[in-house]
């Protein structure tokens, strides 16, 4: 089994999603692994009755500032004690959805493991709405570490 240098952790900046970080960060101080601390920020959806939309596209202007609050959030995440510890990347990714931009990251960064949070959704949840996780889990081929809610 080959050693595993690059972790992906991702979080939507929810109680579970940021519990996940705090995990990332001590495994990968553990195995001496760089962590890629993710966020996606998700495109917002055109849809249009008639095929014809004229709801303005989210401008490039507005995704970029998105991109660099995500950034500063995402550094106020990291847990004190690991900052001059592990080496680490922020990567706050703008994708059409967060499982499809969680799956480019993963492929685009070479990670070689992902550590996400579980939701706690109960099953009726999971069957109406989906999860990002389940999707996550069922297509991505790198091992994942899920952090359970409440953990």
């Amino acid at each position: 089994m080959a050693k595993i240098t690059r972790i992906m952790v991702t979080t939507d900046f929810s109680e579970a999603g940021n519990t996940a970080v705090a995990y990332a960060f001590d495994l990968a101080a553990q195995l001496g692994a760089t962590v890629l601390l993710t966020t996606v920020i998700e495109k917002a959806a055109h849809e249009s009755r008639y095929f014809i939309d004229y709801t303005p596209l989210e401008s490039k202007e507005n995704l970029q500032k998105a991109q660099k609050q995500a950034a500063t959030e995402l550094e106020a995440l990291i847990p004190s004690g690991f900052k001059s510890k592990v080496k680490y990347q922020i990567v706050p990714f703008v994708d059409d959805s967060a499982a499809k931009g969680i799956l480019d990251v993963a492929k685009e960064k070479k990670a070689q493991m992902l550590v996400i949070a579980d939701h706690g959704m109960s099953k009726f949840e999971r069957l109406v709405l989906g999860s990002t996780t389940d999707r996550i889990m069922r297509t991505i081929d790198i091992p994942v570490l899920l952090v359970k809610k409440g953990e």
